[in-house]
């Protein structure tokens, strides 16, 4: 793998100092003086078609709560929450597959994993389990392989690339050495990268997303907490891709530091604080925290226009009058994903909103209705897959 240290050293350097003087060959987005966007909508966001995938429901199945879902060409690889943590695999039509359990290689007690990543030349699925230093493997079908010593204690994030997994270690309490370990599948490490971002903090506030990342062009792409930029990698480089103008908002490793239980609401309110980035054809999503409310920041490539909007109130569906949507996932580069438990959906087409709104496409209104009638109040959750025009 011809990945070298001078290389990826110098693409962050040249972010670095380019934080607050964008680059400007790279599309830089403005978030230090955010105008809100009141009334999106999803005609706002040309939405080609939805379509609605109840999770299939029994013993074996039943979800508590979703943290995490990732979505691949025809399955989805669930993350629960609960006193039976799983991580479950269900088919794109809704039928359940199986799950990973705590009987092979989990540790007891719940939200077992930081993380997890499947090979995309095989479909080994590999997870970083809490609780000890271990990533563990198994088979597509979820039957145990073997478990390897992960390369840091602090490892919350995993992504499986073709000859390698790309790792990252996440800040709590003092500062780790190297902030991203390449390994091979074999679990030897390949390269590490120092930490740019070193703080000291209360372990009580390890509570921030470190790192985001996700994939669009089958290319890694991440934000580390404390950079204005957003990285690809592609053929064992990191280049630069988009510039966060932050400003004085930005959450640096400083004010990270200075935390302490007198300050922190306070501080943090100041900041931005990242949650969630996703990408699709026409739009980029970044949804962050800032004066205790959230927001979603998007961009569309196509208009090349910016919008903010408060993340509380979703986007609003007048396509067919169904659930607000709160994007969570992308599938297919193209698909927004948002999930909405049986009884919240069930209740949604009782309401005078619902039963009163005059959607573009009344007959799929009908169709969304004649679902959530045919649902059980305890049934898992029902997905939501919003397909976007290209």
């Amino acid at each position: 793998m011809k990945l070298t240290l001078a290389f990826f050293l110098m693409v962050i350097l040249f972010a670095c100092k380019n934080e607050t003087k964008p680059n400007k060959g790279l599309l830089t987005f403005d978030l230090t003086n955010l105008a809100k966007t009141s009334g999106f909508k999803l005609s706002d966001l040309n939405v080609d078609d939805i379509c609605y995938i109840p999770l299939a429901t029994d013993s074996s199945s039943r979800l508590s709560e979703i943290i995490q879902m990732k979505a691949f060409n025809d399955y989805f690889l669930i993350q629960d929450m609960g006193k039976n943590s799983k991580i479950r695999k269900f088919y794109c039509n809704g039928d359940f597959a199986g799950a990973i359990g705590r009987q092979d290689c989990s540790p007891i007690g719940p939200r077992f994993a930081y993380d997890y990543s499947v090979a995309p030349e095989d479909g080994k699925l590999y997870v970083r389990r809490k609780g000890d230093n271990k990533i563990c493997v198994y088979k597509p079908d979820g039957t145990f392989l073997h478990a390897f010593t992960s390369p840091s204690p602090n490892t919350s994030i995993l992504y499986c690339l073709p000859d390698c997994i790309f790792c990252y270690n996440k800040n709590t309490g003092a500062p780790v050495e190297n902030s991203i370990d390449i390994i091979g599948y074999d679990g030897n490490k390949i390269k590490s990268y120092k930490n740019k971002f070193p703080c000291n903090f209360d372990v009580a506030h390890a509570c921030f997303n470190d790192c985001i990342i996700y994939r669009f062009k089958n290319q890694l792409c991440f934000k580390e907490l404390h950079s204005d930029t957003v990285f690809f990698y592609d053929e064992g480089r990191f280049s630069p891709k988009f510039i966060l103008k932050q400003g004085t908002k930005k959450f640096t490793a400083e004010a990270r530091s200075g935390l302490k239980l007198s300050n922190f609401l306070p501080t943090i309110a100041r900041h931005i604080v990242q949650r969630h980035i996703l990408e699709t054809y026409n739009y980029f999503f970044f949804h962050f925290g800032l004066n205790n409310r959230y927001y979603w920041f998007i961009y569309s490539k196509d208009e090349k226009k910016q919008y903010c909007i408060d993340s509380g109130k979703g986007f609003k569906n007048d396509f067919d009058g169904g659930p607000v949507l709160m994007p969570r996932a992308i599938k297919d580069d193209n698909i927004i994903i948002n999930w909405v438990k049986a009884l919240e959906l069930k209740a949604h087409v009782a309401s005078d909103a619902f039963i009163n709104s005059t959607p573009q496409y009344p007959e799929k209104k009908k169709q969304l209705a004649q679902l959530a009638n045919s649902l059980n109040e305890g049934d898992n959750p029902v997905l939501m897959l919003v397909k976007l025009k290209q």
